[in-house]
């Protein structure tokens, strides 16, 4: 399962992506205004804290961890508070630019995307301005995972973890009616006829390149690979066979149902 300090690492990446110039402090415990006026780092800065955890599970069995980090912008109030607010390295945008660089992301780890909980601004300090954005995601335990990979338009080949519950159709015992069998014997033969492994897979949680993604691969009617644990053997190759089945959990996330047939 992937960590507190890897899921850390990434957010910082991002926010250096976006802000180069702006010094990010990681896990960040100190006490904010009194760092200021020791001139602990120089402002505007982003503070990364990991909030608080708790685990989500299904009868005895760990699926995830729910992780809540904090980013706190600090910003210098000595130009006044307003221009501190609006200028283009003020408050506001800087809020901004962490949303780019967080929201709806999942940084290629097999988290739930970022989502933002709350927005909080909580100082105006004659020293700084300070405003904590919280945001959530899940960690599953990639024993719980499966996934699903196909090759993209491009020719790369693209993965999908999921955290589903499967259901699988195997053979059905069919009824035999035809003139033919009655001659032989007068009764209706009864036999097992194998069928193609269904699976009804379950997607919780899509950005909109990954449901996009999926969507081109389905009307070009590409083959999908499926391993029923994401760090397994493939299981078998797959095509998809419902209709498309999603809707929007909230802004830029999606959950879906989809059926895929064995080849």
């Amino acid at each position: 399962m992937v960590g507190v300090s890897e899921i850390e690492a990434s957010i910082i990446s991002a926010l250096a992506e976006i802000r180069p110039e702006v010094p990010t402090i990681r896990s960040y415990q100190g006490e904010i205004l009194k760092d200021v006026r020791s001139q602990a780092f120089r402002l505007p800065a982003f503070l990364i804290r990991y909030v608080w955890g708790y685990a989500t599970r299904s009868s005895d069995k760990v699926y995830g961890l729910n992780y809540h980090f904090s980013v706190t912008i600090v910003n210098c109030n000595a130009r006044g508070e307003r221009k501190a607010r609006t200028e283009t390295d003020g408050l506001y945008q800087l809020g901004d630019d962490i949303q780019k660089a967080v929201q709806h992301q999942t940084f290629g780890l097999p988290i739930t995307p970022f989502y933002l909980m709350s927005s909080s601004f909580i100082s105006a300090e004659p020293e700084a301005l300070i405003l904590v954005n919280t945001y959530k995601t899940t960690a599953y335990d990639l024993a719980t995972l499966g996934k699903l990979s196909w090759v993209s338009e491009t020719g790369g080949e693209t993965e999908v973890f999921l955290p589903f519950h499967y259901t699988e159709a195997g053979s059905h015992q069919m009824m035999d009616s035809s003139e033919y069998e009655r001659a032989l014997d007068a009764t209706l033969r009864k036999y097992f006829r194998p069928l193609k492994r269904r699976f009804g897979v379950e997607l919780p949680f899509l950005n909109d390149s990954q449901k996009n993604e999926l969507l081109s691969a389905k009307q070009a009617q590409r083959q999908f690979k499926l391993y029923l644990e994401a760090g397994g053997e493939k299981t078998c190759d797959v095509v998809w066979s419902n209709d498309f089945d999603f809707h929007q959990v909230r802004p830029g996330v999606w959950s879906g149902h989809i059926i895929l047939t064995e080849i």
